[in-house]
């Protein structure tokens, strides 16, 4: 039998569709149309959160602190070590002059200790509750003018509580060590802490240009004490 022919023609395939046998019809582009952009995820380094910024922050500080405080408490073990070190001065004329001298500073009533090292270092005062002095090994050679400047200086410290103050300052530092201000501020109170100090002196009776050229000798000839922060 002839095949019955159908009266429906097949439909032709859409203008933007190209057939293929077993093959989906792919699409393709019409002109004046843009071109669907696929978008990727960028791909990179992650960036610290703020909540990491601040603990990093935190641990530099903390650890800035711990060894400021740290440099006080080896300054306090080195400075013991140096008293130990030297010996109790039992002159005559040396406790005549440290007796004369603390009658000469206005409200000095404690026992003061009198001790000389045996190396040539700055004269020293340290102690809140029980001072102590320490001479270099030299002093034995100074005038007797420069032995009566030099106990003025370092008694006044003791008046002023100095070595107090700057065991505090030494702290604040410690504590606010990343501020600026606070090391300037604390520059500027050692310098001035030392000019009141020459102002007792002046004020006890010591003339002025003599205790200048007292001054100016024994500065550059000694070093400076185990324990900056006394």
């Amino acid at each position: 039998m002839k095949p019955v022919p159908s009266n429906s023609t097949p439909a032709p395939p859409p203008p933007n569709a190209v057939a293929t046998h077993g093959v989906a019809p792919r699409a393709v582009p019409v002109p004046g149309t843009a071109a669907p952009v696929r978008s990727f995820a960028p791909v990179g380094i992650p960036r610290p959160t703020l909540s990491a910024v601040s603990a990093a922050l935190a641990v530099v500080y903390a650890a800035g602190v711990l060894l400021l405080l740290a440099r006080l408490a080896v300054e306090r073990f080195a400075l013991r070590r140096f008293t130990r070190a030297s010996r109790q001065v039992t002159d005559p004329a040396w406790r005549r002059l440290l007796d004369d001298a603390s009658d000469s500073i206005a409200g000095n009533g404690r026992v003061i200790r009198l001790l000389q090292s045996d190396r040539d270092v700055m004269p020293l005062t340290f102690g809140t509750l029980a001072p102590v002095v320490v001479l270099p090994a030299s002093a034995d050679e100074w005038t007797e003018d420069r032995r009566r400047a030099v106990l003025l200086h370092e008694l006044a410290h003791t008046v002023r509580a100095d070595c107090l103050i700057q065991r505090l300052t030494a702290c604040a530092c410690a504590l606010y060590w990343p501020h600026p201000g606070v090391w300037y501020a604390a520059r500027h109170l050692r310098a001035e802490r030392e000019l009141a100090c020459d102002d007792r002196v002046i004020a006890a009776g010591a003339r002025a240009r003599d205790y200048a050229g007292h001054l100016l000798e024994i500065a550059p000839a000694f070093r400076a004490a185990p324990a900056p922060a006394s």
